[in-house]
């Protein structure tokens, strides 16, 4: 029961972070101050992209490189603070997760996936932990950009 608590929590948590693939390029005829435009964008790209992350199995190179290739200059220093800190516990995310599927294939249980993950990291407490924590810190840091894009009217889709 423990095992599969855990396991889904870090289904659940793990899905959720790998969906934030697009940001706030620059909109072709925006006005001057538009924050609000720009940070709307972000959204709507991201429930876009929802689709394809829910069907992503682990966190990619490819994922983590949209990620930091995303230009926010045209939204608001706040909002681009809490991007960055989003990217940072979205790379140390990554990092353990990479670092679990190391340690299982060490251990003759490769990884390929993120049920496979999740087992792997479900059967072991520390290593359960060691994910759970990346993913809650990731969770805080999305909840903090979504905080920010409502200090500028933007209410983001659950």
């Amino acid at each position: 029961m423990k095992n599969a608590n855990l396991r889904q929590s870090i289904l659940l948590r793990l899905t959720a972070c790998t969906i934030l693939l697009a940001g706030c390029a620059g909109l072709p005829n925006r006005a001057p101050n538009s924050e609000q435009a720009s940070i709307q964008a972000v959204f709507t790209q991201i429930a876009q992209s929802e689709t394809k992350g829910l069907r992503a199995s682990l966190l990619s190179d490819q994922q983590i490189a949209d990620l930091e290739a995303i230009d926010v200059q045209g939204c608001s220093a706040h909002f681009r603070s809490a991007w960055f800190d989003y990217l940072v516990q979205v790379r140390n995310l990554y990092r353990r997760a990479e670092r679990v599927a190391l340690i299982a294939a060490a251990a003759g249980k490769p990884v390929t996936n993120l049920p496979e993950l999740i087992k792997v990291a479900a059967a072991s407490p520390a290593l359960g932990q060691y994910l759970l924590n990346a993913l809650d810190q990731t969770d805080a840091a999305r909840e903090k950009l979504e905080r920010s894009a409502m200090n500028y009217g933007v209410m983001p889709k659950p």
